[in-house]
C-alpha cells in the first residue's frame, strides 16, 4: 500500500481556459480524483465505505497555487492522509512540474458520514490504524472556517442540474464552485486569476434546488468572500483571492 499517492499526467486542451492556464474546477477535479483513488488502495474508497453504510464528505478544501500550469505541460501530483482527530481525517496534496518546480500544493478536512442517519462517524471507529499516513506536509495549517461579512451583494441565479450531480445523487463539490466562478464578470476574469482559494462545504444540494451566489466583499478587491445560498441556507462559503495576470 502507498503511502504516497503519485499521479502523472498532462495538461490536456479541455482542461484549458481561455489563457491556455489549467482551469481552477479541473485542478480541484484532478486534485479529488487522485485522492478517491489513493483511498481505494487503502481499503476506505467508495465500494468500501458503502458496505460499512458510510461515506466520506469533504468538508473544507484550501488550495495555494504558486503558479498555474498550462496546456500541454508535464505534471505530477502527489497526495496522502496526513493526521486526524476525533472527527476528522486530512489530505494534502502538491503539484510541481518537470523539474520538481512547486504549483499546487493543498490541505483538505474530511469527515466520514452513516448513511442512514448522516452523523459523522469517529474516526477511531474508521481509521483501525495511522500506519497509512505520512508525517510529510504540503501546508502546516489546517483548511479554516470561512466567516460571512454581513454586507452581500448577489452576484448570479443558478440551479442544480442533472450534470452537477455525483454517485451520491448530490451536487458534486467542484460543481458549486464553477457557479461561483461562472458568477464572475468576464471582464474581471480577464485580468484577474486566482492565488488561493479555501472552501466549506457546509450542505448538500439535491436535483433542482435554486441556489444564487452572493459577493461579500468590494469586486474591486484582491480577497473576496463569497457564498451559495438558497433563502437563509447556506451551502457553501467560499475565500478566494486573486492576482493580476490575464491581459
Amino acid at each position: 500500500m502507498q503511502k504516497i499517492w503519485t499521479d502523472k499526467f498532462t495538461v490536456r486542451t479541455y482542461e484549458v481556459n481561455l489563457f491556455q492556464e489549467l482551469d481552477l474546477v479541473h485542478l480541484l477535479n484532478r486534485l479529488q480524483d487522485a485522492a478517491s483513488r489513493h483511498a481505494e488502495t487503502l481499503g476506505f474508497g467508495w465500494q468500501n465505505m458503502q458496505q460499512k453504510k458510510q461515506f466520506w464528505v469533504l468538508l473544507r478544501f484550501l488550495v495555494q497555487i504558486n503558479q498555474i500550469p498550462v496546456w500541454k505541460q508535464q505534471l505530477q501530483l502527489e497526495t496522502w492522509p496526513k493526521t486526524a482527530d476525533a472527527l476528522a481525517a486530512y489530505r494534502d496534496f502538491l503539484v510541481t512540474d518537470a523539474d520538481s518546480n512547486m504549483m499546487v500544493k493543498a490541505t483538505s478536512m474530511w469527515l466520514v458520514l452513516d448513511a442512514e442517519t448522516h452523523r459523522p462517524v469517529r474516526m477511531s471507529n474508521v481509521l483501525s490504524s495511522l500506519e497509512h499516513t505520512s508525517n510529510r506536509v504540503a501546508i502546516e495549517e489546517k483548511p479554516a472556517k470561512v466567516i460571512l461579512p454581513q454586507e452581500s451583494d448577489l452576484m448570479h441565479h443558478s440551479e442544480i442540474l442533472y450534470s452537477d450531480l455525483d454517485m451520491n445523487l448530490h451536487a458534486n463539490n467542484v460543481s458549486y464552485i464553477r457557479k461561483v466562478l461562472d458568477s464572475y464578470p468576464i471582464d474581471f476574469l480577464k485580468v484577474n486569476k486566482p492565488a488561493s482559494i479555501e472552501i466549506n462545504f457546509l450542505k448538500e444540494a439535491h436535483f433542482g434546488q435554486k441556489l444564487s451566489t452572493f459577493l461579500h466583499s468590494p469586486l474591486n478587491s484582491k480577497e473576496h468572500i463569497l457564498s451559495l445560498q438558497n433563502n437563509d441556507q447556506v451551502f457553501l462559503t467560499v475565500k478566494l483571492i486573486w492576482k493580476n495576470g490575464n491581459k
